[in-house]
């Protein structure tokens, strides 16, 4: 089990610089899925985990270390993913007419161009992959799931689409 007291991060230049006593920091996640996250739909919660998993990465990648090629290439799939989640989810909305779509695609939009700006300083130099970002994303992530995404598939469920745990 890791002491998160152990560890303490501070900027530095291209991204995060760990500053430890233990090796175990590389271990400790700000990006874990909870099963309660889940939105009663196998594709959706599909890409949920995999949303996670991409953040995990590029959390990774700056804790340990890598280079600015490394975590701009993280940072590079996560936007990619972003882009491709947020497509499928708009879609299937639409094709179910979803009362809740124009909020949601709004919330999808900002994100999209907080994230597309981000990497626009990121890749000029202006900007770090610092823990304040990660810690940012996994709140936004956190909360668009749990509230937002969860009224879409409550709607969904209500409206007769199947609905699994995944």
């Amino acid at each position: 089990m890791v002491n998160r007291k152990r560890a303490r991060f501070t900027c530095w230049e291209g991204g995060l610089r760990k500053l430890m006593r233990s090796a175990d920091i590389e271990d400790v996640s700000l990006f874990v899925w909870k099963e309660e996250y889940g939105v009663n739909f196998p594709a959706i919660d599909t890409q949920h985990k995999r949303w996670f998993a991409l953040a995990h990465e590029m959390h990774q990648a700056a804790v340990t270390g890598k280079g600015k090629d490394v975590l701009s290439k993280t940072l590079s799939d996560f936007i990619a993913y972003t882009t491709t989640h947020f497509a499928a989810e708009e879609n299937l909305m639409l094709a179910h007419d979803y009362p809740g779509y124009g909020q949601h695609k709004v919330q999808h939009d900002a994100m999209a161009g907080k994230l597309t700006d981000f990497q626009r300083q990121f890749e000029a130099g202006r900007a770090t992959l610092t823990l304040e970002l990660l810690q940012f994303l996994k709140a936004w992530l956190s909360r668009h799931i749990s509230t937002t995404d969860q009224d879409m598939g409550a709607y969904l469920s209500a409206e007769g689409l199947p609905a699994h745990r995944t």
